[in-house]
């Protein structure tokens, strides 16, 4: 954390503006959103910290947009680890 604003610093790029950030079990840090902000896919990178650095994008899905009708608009991609139940995959 900063106080002075010129000294603010990006900790990744390529995110969407809405993401989620979840601590794994083994310390390290999940950072899930929207490639390039508004693309059909949904990446990941992985951290040591909660504030980077974060490696490369992991993609995850693709939502197709070949299979995506014309009204649908994909947004915030984020991840919920609090609705995973361990076992049920």
């Amino acid at each position: 954390m900063v106080n002075n604003i010129d000294k603010v610093a990006d900790v990744t790029k390529d995110v969407s503006n809405e993401l989620s950030l979840t601590a794994l079990p083994d310390g390290r840090y999940a950072l899930v959103f929207q490639v390039d902000g508004m693309s059909t896919t949904v990446g990941m990178r992985i951290g040591a910290m909660p504030y980077g650095p974060f490696g490369p994008v992991i993609k995850l899905w693709d939502c197709r947009p070949d299979l995506i009708k014309s009204t649908f608009l994909v947004y915030n991609a984020k991840a919920h680890p609090s609705l995973y139940n361990r076992g049920s995959y």
